[in-house]
């Protein structure tokens, strides 16, 4: 009667018979008797002391939970992931562990930032903000850049490990929110002291806004540097009295180094350079692509970490 009706099921004459048997013993139903099943082992005790001991070593494996408790390294996993919400992560770099005193310090320039943005007209377009950096003459390409598709039948490309060149030259760079006003490869050999950077400042910044910020006045602009020596000493100080004042170690708050470094850098690795007028000159090239809502978007940026890092309480905020 089932080849008859159709039916897909290939059901033997044997099959039939014992079902048949089955209904006439009593059973009413064609699904699957419930099974006992593997005892439950994860009470709640043993989540509570695996919680004990993850609070006492954050680094204990799955497989030490596993034999510490004697039960399968699958149970010690479930109860890491589902029951106490946690996965294993590495810890992130960061560029010091902060001091309370340090918090407090970056908390509070980070509020004095966002009074002067909100009270002040134009406060962002009179900042120029600068900062120094070490460009190698051959910075080999990461891992991730020299990635590249391929077919499952390809074999997978190699790249022959090297290291960064001993050549480098310091450049230092000067922009506002309209642009980069001055790229200025330091000389090679000179140290960059007060007297050095307070010459750049006098002869090659102050030039570089006259000629390419003709609509303002030097007295207008306020300058935004980290506390590197140089840049503290009274002789800097003379040559743009009015700045706005940057938290010690907070790179995370520098335009230059949470946007303008890492995205230059990037594109200068794999690059050879035969001098510093080589070099000088792709790095110009780079930058003057930079359009201006880059500027812009790289500015506002900069405000809303100055949000960040008083929703943090003067914490590096970056992934949290």
């Amino acid at each position: 009667m089932l080849k008859k009706a159709g039916s897909k099921s290939k059901v033997s004459r044997a099959f039939v018979y014992k079902w048949h048997r089955r209904f006439l013993e009593g059973r009413d139903s064609v699904l699957d008797d419930e099974r006992a099943g593997r005892k439950r082992i994860i009470s709640e005790n043993l989540v509570e002391r695996i919680s004990n001991v993850m609070e006492r070593d954050g680094r204990v494996t799955v497989a030490e939970l596993a034999s510490m408790f004697d039960i399968s390294s699958g149970t010690a996993f479930t109860i890491l992931s589902q029951h106490l919400d946690m996965k294993r992560v590495s810890a992130r770099w960061i560029p010091k562990l902060l001091t309370d005193e340090d918090k407090t310090k970056r908390l509070q320039l980070s509020r004095a930032f966002l009074r002067r943005y909100s009270n002040e007209d134009n406060f962002l377009q009179r900042i120029v903000t600068t900062d120094e950096t070490w460009l190698f003459h051959y910075d080999p390409e990461t891992k991730q850049q020299s990635s590249a598709w391929k077919r499952k039948s390809s074999p997978p490309p190699l790249k022959a490990k090297v290291r960064k060149s001993a050549r480098k030259n310091m450049f230092i760079f000067f922009m506002d929110i309209r642009g980069m006003l001055l790229v200025h490869a330091v000389p090679e050999g000179q140290t960059v002291n007060a007297e050095y950077y307070a010459q750049v400042i006098r002869r090659y910044l102050v030039n570089a806004i006259r000629k390419k910020r003709p609509d303002k006045q030097i007295e207008e602009f306020l300058l935004h540097q980290d506390n590197a020596p140089a840049h503290r000493a009274d002789t800097t100080m003379l040559e743009l009295d009015l700045r706005v004042i940057h938290a010690p170690y907070s790179p995370d708050l520098a335009p230059m180094d949470f946007k303008v470094f890492p995205t230059m850098k990037a594109e200068l690795r794999g690059k050879k350079f035969k001098n510093t007028e080589e070099q000088s000159y792709a790095t110009r090239t780079i930058v003057s692509r930079f359009d201006d809502k880059w500027y812009r978007d790289t500015f506002s940026e900069w405000v809303r970490r100055h949000r960040l890092c008083v929703k943090c309480r003067g914490e590096y905020f970056e992934k949290l």
